[in-house]
């Protein structure tokens, strides 16, 4: 579901004339949540988000679960292999967005539901450094 906060990402970080590698990832990861992909990105509404170094946090409300934060970031995701990724293949920003996307958030937390970090706030994280 396309939230405002949603939308408004994505204007925000297409208007950037030289995005930087988290900025193009992040982009990319919440275009295919828009547009959609194999998993349920119907069920998925992101609450906010922001680019870091190599990687971007996700504040989003899972598939039939609850609201939770993850951390992904391409030097510390080696789990977060998927359909992108052949081997020790670097991915690109675009391919990294994508699998996080598809294979991450747009999938039901299952295991990750049972081992989430609680910030202050009470919001559970999961992902690199997790």
């Amino acid at each position: 579901m396309l939230t405002w906060r949603h939308a408004q990402l994505i204007e925000e970080l297409e208007r950037l004339s030289d995005p930087t590698w988290g900025e193009a990832a992040l982009l990319a990861c919440l275009g295919k949540l828009r547009d959609g992909g194999p998993t349920e990105y119907e069920l998925v509404e992101v609450r906010s988000a922001r680019a870091a170094d190599r990687g971007f946090d996700i504040v989003y409300l899972s598939p039939w679960g609850p609201e939770v934060g993850l951390t992904a970031r391409e030097d510390q995701m080696q789990y977060f292999v998927g359909y992108y990724q052949q081997d020790d293949e670097v991915l690109t920003p675009e391919e990294f967005g994508y699998e996080i996307a598809d294979l991450f958030v747009a999938e039901p937390l299952g295991g990750y539901a049972d081992i989430l970090e609680f910030d202050v706030d009470g919001l559970g994280w999961w992902g690199a450094g997790h």
